[in-house]
C-alpha cells in the first residue's frame, strides 16, 4: 500500500538518516503497529520519497478508474451488439446497411470524455477537447506503442492514434495527423506541420502546466486539416 507506506516515512522522518536506501519504519493503526520495510532513493529528502510514494498511489488509483471505465464500455458495447443482433433483417443487403449505421454513429462517439473516430482501417482515434483532458489522454489512457500526434508550434488537441499490436498503417498516420491538423488554431490552413511519435517518447516536463508535453523523438508529416467522414 503506497498510501501507508508514504505516511509511515512522513511520520518517521527523524528515523531516515541521510543515504539510507531502506528503512523500517512502525506504522500504527487501529488494531495495532505493523512494521514496514520501505525502500527509500538515498539522494531524497523524507518528504521527497513520501511524495514519490504518494504518486505511485496515485498512478494506480487512476489505473484502476480507466479499468473500471473500459470494462463498463465493453460492456454496453456488448449489450449494444446484442441488442441489435436480435433486431437484424436476415436479408444479407440489409443486414450491411444495418452494421454500416450503426458503424458510422459510433465514429463520433465519445469515450471517457474524449472525442472518438474509427477510421476505415477500424483502428481508433482519440481526441482531448481541452488541457485536462489532453494530460489524461496521453499520460494515462494511451498505450505505450499508441502514436501521439499534435500540430507543430501552434496550440491544439492531443491525438491518440491506438496500436493493435501491429504496424500502424501510413493512410492511418496520414488521417490521425489530419484531425490533430483539424482539432488546432492551424485548422483553416491547408497545409499544417504536425508531429507524431511513440507515447513511450512523450514526457511532461516537472510542474508544467496541463497539456504541455515534451518529444524525446518526433517525425513531422504534412498534412491538410479535416476528419472522417461518415463513411469507412
Amino acid at each position: 500500500d503506497y498510501i501507508k507506506i508514504g505516511k509511515a516515512i512522513i511520520y518517521n522522518k527523524h528515523m531516515i538518516k541521510k543515504g539510507m536506501r531502506v528503512a523500517k519504519l512502525p506504522y500504527y493503526e487501529e488494531n495495532g503497529v505493523s512494521m514496514l520495510k520501505v525502500k527509500l532513493k538515498e539522494n531524497l529528502s523524507p518528504d521527497q520519497n513520501a511524495k514519490v510514494y504518494f504518486a505511485k498511489a496515485e498512478k494506480i488509483k487512476s489505473k484502476k478508474k480507466n479499468a473500471l471505465i473500459r470494462k463498463k464500455l465493453i460492456e454496453e458495447e456488448i449489450a449494444a451488439l446484442i441488442e441489435k443482433r436480435d433486431t437484424l433483417p436476415n436479408n444479407p443487403e440489409k443486414l450491411a446497411d444495418e452494421w454500416y449505421k450503426y458503424y458510422a454513429k459510433a465514429k463520433n462517439k465519445h469515450v471517457k470524455g474524449f472525442k472518438y473516430f474509427i477510421l476505415e482501417s477500424g483502428s481508433h482515434v482519440y481526441v482531448g477537447r481541452n488541457s485536462k483532458e489532453n494530460d489524461e489522454l496521453t499520460l494515462h489512457f494511451a498505450s505505450p506503442n499508441d502514436l501521439f500526434f499534435h500540430v507543430r508550434e501552434s496550440p491544439g488537441s492531443h491525438v491518440i492514434l491506438r496500436s493493435n499490436g501491429t504496424k500502424h498503417l501510413q493512410t492511418d498516420i496520414v488521417k490521425a495527423a489530419s484531425i490533430a491538423a483539424y482539432f488546432s488554431k492551424m485548422r483553416n490552413s491547408k497545409t499544417v506541420p504536425v508531429s507524431y511519435t511513440e507515447i513511450k517518447y512523450v514526457r511532461k516536463p516537472r510542474r508544467a502546466k496541463s497539456g504541455t508535453v515534451v518529444l524525446m523523438r518526433e517525425k513531422v508529416i504534412f498534412v491538410s486539416p479535416s476528419i472522417p467522414s461518415n463513411r469507412f
